[in-house]
């Protein structure tokens, strides 16, 4: 599980792979809350999504807001989804679903769970809080492409594939600048 962190004086990497699964074999549904205590969030969130039909998810993405306890949040979370496996990033003062824009009073949290018949990986790969006063400057760097890399094989590793395992999908949460090094990463290490 990737813990979520505030975005405060870093930067947060992370990769998420899903691997070898086919269109048909994917049911997702979503869930939302701006309860401002946090565990009821959470499990107000969880259960809205349950309510739709997505009772055992293998993987959800959490989007939140800042103000929130984002330890509260995680430990809620990996309490309400069980075996599955978590990503969680956050944003400033709202979160969109499609029921629409939600800003609660103190937060808000919107979660995708996604549910595959067909066996699938699953890998998450992270890297924690990079200071920006620590590192001023090596992001836009070589450095980036190699962070990105150890990632990238982090994630293949957690999902329980190899890199002749072809991801179906990568998705890639980085920060604004670096995007062209992380995916001269990710061609470099899937060609």
């Amino acid at each position: 599980m990737i813990r979520m962190k505030r975005w405060l004086s870093g930067m947060i990497f992370c990769t998420v792979l899903l691997l070898s699964f086919s269109a048909h074999a994917l049911e997702m549904n979503y869930g939302w809350s701006i309860n401002a205590d946090e565990q009821a969030a959470v499990r107000e969130a969880v259960a809205a999504m349950k309510a739709k039909g997505l009772e055992n998810p293998a993987f959800v993405l959490a989007f939140t807001t800042a103000d929130y306890d984002h330890a509260v949040l995680t430990k809620e979370l990996r309490a309400q989804t069980g075996e599955a496996k978590v990503c969680g990033m956050t944003g400033y003062q709202s979160v969109f679903t499609p029921d629409g824009f939600h800003r609660g009073e103190k937060g808000a949290i919107a979660i995708l769970g996604f549910d595959m018949d067909d066996p699938v990986g699953v890998g998450i790969g992270e890297l924690e809080v990079i200071n920006l006063a620590e590192t001023a400057g090596v992001l836009a760097t070589e450095k980036t492409k190699e962070i990105a890399r150890s990632i990238l094989l982090q994630a293949v590793e957690n999902a329980g594939k190899t890199l002749e395992d072809q991801p179906t999908m990568i998705y890639l949460a980085i920060p604004t600048g670096v995007e062209e090094l992380c995916l001269e990463a990710v061609e470099e290490v899937f060609g």
